[in-house]
């Protein structure tokens, strides 16, 4: 490990002085390798190596995105992954993983702390999951304040009603509030200004050049996380240290519960932080009651892992299910299920390598925390057999662990559960792998969580395309969403349950500007189509053995809607200066499947023509689909009819293997002149939108169609952070 980090340390800065070459030759090289033996084994096995090795190449830097800079440094929790090694650091002998989270301390204030809607300013996000995805009854987000209803239709000019009844306004925590926590130096230079607490084991990993670490910033409100791994440049001091980049990327939300802040304790009234460990006790590695409680109620965790045969050898990520996803066995040992995730392993493929292994559970109600350290062991099971039907267990083993009281200022409150996690089931491989007891809260969470599961028949479907077709689901009880929104849906595929989701494309319910409630506003019908694209396992079975088939619904939501722009735009706080012409002009970019989520928005835009809304009042969109030729192209009579109604300004396709002299479906000749025969282009772009600079563009699509088509749109002069990306590669 020393001699790759000295070799790390040499090339990076030689690197960087080279002028004119936009990717080092070290950079190329590492891109070409990003994972490691043990990941690429488990990706293998998995059977997506070959998916993953795109994604990575595509996704993982090394350094900060420039985009990513403010979401870094307005962050005011970080949780560092590191190692603890048994003796001199050319031995690669690691003796302990941890992961240990560091909090921003707060600024000085009135007696009694902060509330979240005293923090000054707010922004608008989406109902995040609907009624059916607030799991737990005591945790649903409050109905506004008349006053703030008001306060918001006025920031927001929405004048479809769509931001202002669908919406929470939940705080945003300010930068005022608290002390910075990290700052960038440079896109591949981060400075942490906070040491941890002296009990923590920072103190014995992080106080030399060159230890390897890993960082993962998450914000929940709106479910955003991003992950960095490197190297310590600066050693640890109380006023924190620095890292040099070595792997940067965003990480999918999937399993992030949603969470706001409720309570600041203000820095006079803030107690020391008060360290338990278990060195304390005469079995270290052995759990007390009140933690097994603890654990066994948690609805997310952290963890962290490590290769030594790399410099950047730590990852960490986090974990979410559903309360009392984690189980503990023997009182030594935890338990859970390894979810559907992007199939990259860089987590537990370091235990290939290296089983050492930390985790760390936060009391984000309180701002206690519990860090445990041991080993990890991967089983892969029939899913009928694991855990929450996961195929793969992971039995961890604790060596010690740390609960600290007070390690944070912060209390966060609950909004919502992610609509992703598979119900809980203890299978009996839990208790084979237990000699004296098993602590589970499974069957408890479950008739709390539950209860939302929304069960569906699919009553009929229909062909879009060759390759798409529409099901009607016929729920058991309404279902509510925002046009735009996806939900997750759960099948019974030759007898084990898998999760997928889908864009609803229906917008059954008109949206009437002001009407006085959200539920109002959100499409609420027991009637709900998606329109599923014939390309895996899953939807071909969907496509073969649809009649007759029942499901299981988790929850809508999602913040790929029309109000999303109006939220983008607050964010830079210019709505004011900006009329309301200028930012409700839209630009729709789709390919293949990537149309579903904007004909929910075009039907409920058309909808709203069906109430009070004016065609003058109108978001001004221009839509542009991508489809191999024109018989793919979905929705085929329904395109005519929206342009004809003002809906759309204008319909525009490009057909990547199609020509001019090839024939068109008769209801899409009027549309098809002019058409882009090929790959789409900056200068069809530029001469059939030349407004283009002044949309907000909604973007949805394969990866790489919405990597080039980002990269074309910021050519073309359209600010990065008016690109509004969905996102299906989790």
């Amino acid at each position: 490990m020393a001699a790759l980090e000295a070799q790390h340390s040499e090339a990076r800065p030689a690197a960087a002085a080279a002028v004119g070459e936009e990717h080092p030759a070290w950079q190329r090289e590492w891109r070409a390798n990003v994972f490691n033996r043990g990941e690429k084994d488990m990706q293998t096995r998995d059977g997506g190596r070959e998916r993953a090795q795109q994604l990575g190449e595509h996704k993982v830097a090394t350094e900060v995105h420039p985009s990513s800079v403010h979401f870094l440094q307005t962050r005011h929790a970080l949780y560092v992954g590191h190692v603890v090694l048994a003796g001199p650091p050319s031995n690669n002998d690691v003796a302990e993983a941890w992961l240990t989270p560091i909090f921003a301390d707060p600024n000085p204030c009135a007696a009694g702390g902060i509330p979240a809607h005293h923090v000054a300013g707010f922004a608008l996000t989406t109902r995040p999951a609907a009624a059916e995805a607030v799991c737990l009854a005591e945790a649903k987000v409050p109905p506004l304040h008349t006053g703030d209803v008001a306060a918001a239709r006025g920031r927001f000019c929405d004048s479809c009603g769509i931001t202002s009844d669908a919406a929470r306004l939940c705080s945003v925590f300010q930068a005022g509030a608290y002390k910075p926590l990290v700052r960038l130096e440079s896109t591949s230079f981060i400075r942490v200004l906070k040491g941890p607490p002296e009990s923590d084991p920072m103190w014995k990993s992080c106080t030399t050049p060159g230890a390897p670490v890993s960082l993962t910033f998450l914000e929940f409100e709106t479910r955003k996380r991003y992950r960095v791994s490197g190297v310590i440049c600066d050693p640890l001091t109380e006023g924190g240290f620095s890292v040099t980049t070595m792997e940067c990327f965003s990480i999918c939300p999937r399993y992030i519960q949603q969470r706001t802040i409720d309570f600041v304790c203000p820095a006079e009234e803030m107690p020391k932080p008060v360290a338990h460990s278990s060195l304390q006790q005469q079995d270290p590695s052995r759990l007390p009651e009140d933690l097994i409680e603890f654990i066994t109620s948690r609805d997310t965790m952290f963890i962290t892992s490590v290769n030594p045969e790399l410099a950047r050898g730590v990852d960490s990520s986090h974990r979410g299910g559903r309360p009392g996803f984690v189980r503990v066995v023997d009182k030594s040992k935890l338990v859970w299920g390894d979810y559907h995730g992007k199939g990259m392993f860089q987590v537990l493929g370091n235990t290939l390598i290296c089983d050492k292994v930390g985790v760390t559970f936060v009391d984000f109600e309180h701002g206690h925390t519990l860090q445990v350290t041991g080993t990890l062991r991967v089983v892969w099971v029939d899913p009928k057999d694991g855990l929450d039907h996961c195929p793969r267990v992971c039995i961890f083993s604790i060596s010690r662990w740390l609960y600290t009281e007070f390690a944070s200022a912060f209390h966060w409150k609950f909004l919502a559960l992610s609509s992703h996690h598979p119900v809980l089931i203890d299978t009996p491989l839990l208790h084979s792998l237990a000699s004296s007891s098993v602590d589970s809260a499974a069957d408890h969470w479950r008739a709390v969580g539950e209860a939302p599961l929304v069960k569906f028949h699919i009553e009929t479907a229909w062909s879009e395309s060759p390759c798409m077709k529409t099901f009607r689901l016929r729920m058991e009880r309404p279902l509510m969403w925002e046009p735009g929104q996806y939900g997750t849906f759960c099948f019974d595929v030759g007898g084990a349950p898998f999760l997928r989701c889908f864009s609803v494309s229906s917008a059954t319910r008109a949206v009437v500007p002001g009407a006085g409630s959200c539920d109002n506003l959100l499409g609420a019908s027991d009637c709900v189509e998606i329109s599923v694209k014939l390309q895996g396992r899953v939807t071909s079975w969907l496509h073969e053995h649809w009649e007759g088939s029942d499901g299981v619904c988790h929850g809508v939501e999602g913040g790929f809607t029309l109000s999303m722009s109006a939220y983008v735009m607050a964010q830079g706080n210019s709505i004011v200066e900006h009329p309301f012409s200028s930012w409700w002009k839209l630009l729709f970019l789709s390919a293949g499947s990537g149309v579903t989520p904007m004909m929910s928005m075009l039907r409920g835009i058309r909808n709203s023509l069906s109430g009070s809304l004016s065609i003058q009042e109108m978001p001004d969109v221009v839509h542009i689909h991508v489809e191999r030729c024109a018989d793919d192209v979905p929705f085929k009579t329904e395109w005519p009819a929206l342009v004809e109604s003002g809906v759309l300004k204008r319909a525009l396709f490009a057909l990547t293997r199609s020509s001019a002299s090839e024939p068109v479906p008769s209801c899409l000749q009027p549309l098809m002149s002019p058409a882009c025969y090929g790959h789409l282009t900056k200068e069809f772009v530029a001469r059939e939108v030349p407004d283009v600079a002044e949309r907000f563009v909604y973007l949805c699509g394969p990866n790489a169609f919405m990597a080039d088509t980002t990269t074309l749109l910021t050519a073309a002069g359209v600010k990065f952070n008016f690109i509004i990306n969905e996102n299906y590669d989790y």
